[in-house]
């Protein structure tokens, strides 16, 4: 995978704007999370996540590689069952089913909506999935008291928490800790307001992404969907820098081998939503850095936000 290859705190020159008459050069300096070569081993070992949890399947893979002490057992299903996921009774019928069979005596199309555990579920796609909250609640039961997560809704009730301004502070705060401390960020956004990264198969290709001054085309997946902060690229030129987010799917053929990249205003637009739904990020930071949470605090409300997705504890 390039990202885990690229020096952490390397500098790359991107000549393929160089050679234009009178159009100057584009640097690019890439900074990944301190448990970025973690993170990608997790992400390595797993399968894609099962159909509805990728909320739960995100919280797993930084549970790992931050290397937790936890009284549960770090597995998707575990996750799933913390989170309060709500499946299809389709795949509900079909657990019960298979109720007691090993998921390795499984093809992948069975495993993915293949449930184990006894889970609550719903006749309204629109209520399937893993709400905000959830995630939230089982990242504090999981993480305990090593850890702390705090939630910031985008955009609630009209209020548009997360303006480009606030986002701009957000980003140089993170950029700074990136490297500094165990931070992992969890993103509830979505996805048709990304830009396509269906196109990225080399590195050209993505010099030639992070060179244009706009998105080119939009991701065609209408979903709302759950994923993690993996790194951060700083693009310079002349008229000073932007920040690219590099974010880890939970769908490796997703992307640069599950990695997407994405500029900071279609990140932030992709967190408000259009979908009649709400966004937002949980932040988890280690529990001596409380400074982290005050300096976020004094960028943005925290909060949590509604997905659409309802929240059922057991």
């Amino acid at each position: 995978m390039i990202i885990t290859r690229t020096s952490i705190n390397g500098r790359l020159t991107d000549s393929l704007n160089q050679s234009d008459a009178g159009k100057p050069g584009v640097s690019l300096e890439i900074r990944m999370l301190k448990s970025i070569q973690r993170l990608n081993g997790t992400f390595s070992s797993l399968k894609d996540q099962k159909s509805e949890t990728c909320g739960p399947y995100s919280l797993l893979k930084i549970a790992q590689s931050l290397e937790t002490k936890s009284e549960y057992d770090l597995s998707e299903d575990i996750m799933a069952k913390l989170s309060g996921t709500t499946i299809s009774r389709d795949e509900y019928e079909l657990s019960r089913k298979l109720k007691g069979k090993s998921e390795d005596e499984l093809d992948d199309r069975t495993r993915e909506v293949f449930y184990p555990l006894e889970m609550k579920f719903s006749d309204r796609e629109e209520e399937l999935g893993t709400s905000a909250v959830g995630v939230l609640e089982a990242a504090r039961k999981v993480l305990g008291n090593q850890y702390s997560a705090k939630p910031f809704f985008a955009a609630r009730n009209n209020e548009v928490n997360l303006t480009s301004e606030a986002f701009r502070k957000v980003g140089e705060l993170i950029w700074e800790n990136l490297q500094k401390t165990d931070l992992n960020i969890i993103l509830n956004l979505q996805v048709d307001l990304t830009c396509s990264n269906a196109f990225l198969k080399t590195p050209v290709d993505l010099f030639e992404f992070l060179s244009r001054e706009e998105c080119m085309e939009l991701d065609d997946w209408s979903v709302g969907h759950f994923v993690v902060l993996a790194g951060m690229i700083k693009k310079y030129s002349e008229s000073g820098h932007e920040f690219y987010y590099v974010l880890q799917d939970n769908y490796k053929s997703r992307g640069m081998s599950g990695y997407i990249f994405q500029p900071a205003e279609s990140l932030r637009n992709a967190l408000i939503r259009n979908d009649g739904k709400e966004g937002g990020f949980i932040v988890i930071y280690h529990a001596s850095r409380q400074d982290i949470g005050k300096d976020l605090e004094s960028c943005l409300t925290p909060g949590i936000w509604d997905n659409g997705t309802p929240y059922r504890a057991d």
